[in-house]
């Protein structure tokens, strides 16, 4: 079953999976509307169906109303404290918790908006980087760069403009690699079962998101898995997770912590382990032994979405995004045994490219 929280009820393409059976639509940010459907339409008499939610601004809501949920539903949470997921959204929160269990951070200031006005804090350093305090209700196109006080303060003054969400100017670290940790936390028990280093990333609407990386075992040493997993046990969180890394001068840094499902995760599932089935058989009591906890291959990865989305917009050409199939192993949306999402996504991406390249000629 998909449950999706959007503002249009066109169907996601996950809806067209030979394993989706049912598909219901939400308005997004509307947590009443995220209630109601859930109730009707998806409450069961004999159990409580598990809520996986794959994105920040669902995991917010869902988080936002989790004890009328919790009585029919089983949700991640934290503490089973209704809240506590959409406090930790706060980037400023998670780096405070992360430095409390010893993990390297960038300096960071918040900056809040009064009607579109603000104060830029004392002592920011650049260059520097901005993007959404919040991991929820934000915009990646205001994600950047500044190099001097005139570009922060430029940029602050656009957002305050059109979008006045909070926003953390962070400290900027030149990276040398950039890591993902995924897994799967049960209070004081964490399954990490390895490493995913992003060696692309997407552009636009997709700044900072995975195109192209590779799953590995993490090498004898490192003890970066060791490290996030007692972040993540500190917190007593019930639910699935990946957590942003970067390294830089040799040094490795906490960058960012999302209470969610990541898009990478499939490529995770394809080198071993599958972590939502991990959680469910957890939840539900029921034993994992057969299953594996740690990853079988390495293996490389691409995004679809994202790789298409930049040529889209001219990010990337046709020929950058064939080179990035051309070196993964997989895509992380077509699947040999259910081609029908990919196939579904192929032809909007086609009418979509075709309605931008109009739009764009007309604009001349």
């Amino acid at each position: 079953m998909v449950m999706q929280v959007s503002k249009r009820k066109q169907k996601s393409i996950d809806c067209f999976s030979k394993y989706v059976d049912q598909h219901y639509c939400a308005q997004k940010f509307n947590a009443d509307s995220l209630y109601n459907t859930l109730m009707e339409y998806c409450r069961e008499t004999d159990g409580r169906p598990i809520i996986l939610s794959v994105d920040d601004d669902s995991a917010y809501l869902v988080d936002s109303i989790l004890d009328k949920l919790q009585p029919y539903f089983i949700c991640a949470n934290i503490n089973n404290q209704q809240g506590e997921i959409g406090r930790l959204m706060n980037k400023q929160v998670q780096k405070e918790l992360a430095r409390q269990s010893s993990l390297a951070v960038a300096q960071s200031w918040a900056i809040d908006f009064d009607h579109g006005n603000f104060e830029l804090p004392e002592g920011i350093t650049y260059p520097c980087y901005v993007k959404g305090l919040m991991s929820y209700h934000t915009l990646k196109k205001y994600q950047g760069r500044c190099d001097s006080k005139a570009e922060l303060r430029k940029k602050l003054e656009k957002i305050g403009r059109e979008y006045p969400c909070p926003i953390i100017v962070e400290e900027f670290i030149e990276i040398e690699q950039d890591l993902g940790i995924i897994g799967l936390a049960n209070g004081n028990e964490c399954v990490v079962p390895g490493i995913v280093e992003l060696l692309d990333s997407g552009h636009g609407s997709h700044k900072g998101v995975s195109a192209f990386g590779r799953v590995r075992a993490e090498v004898a040493g490192e003890g970066i898995c060791e490290r996030v997993e007692q972040f993540v046990k500190s917190l007593n969180l019930r639910g699935l997770f990946n957590v942003d890394l970067v390294v830089s001068r040799g040094q490795i840094y906490f960058v960012e912590l999302n209470l969610r499902y990541a898009a990478y995760g499939y490529a995770v599932s394809r080198a071993g382990v599958n972590l939502p089935e991990l959680y469910i058989r957890t939840v539900l009591g029921q034993s994992t032994a057969e299953l594996n906890c740690t990853l079988m291959r390495e293996c490389y990865y691409y995004n679809e979405r994202v790789a298409s989305d930049d040529r889209k917009a001219d990010f990337r050409s046709a020929k950058d995004v064939v080179e990035l199939r051309q070196k993964a192993d997989f895509g992380l949306l077509e699947n040999i045994v259910d081609m029908e999402p990919y196939n579904r996504f192929k032809k909007d991406f086609m009418l979509d490219l075709i309605k931008y390249r109009i739009k764009k000629l007309l604009r001349r």
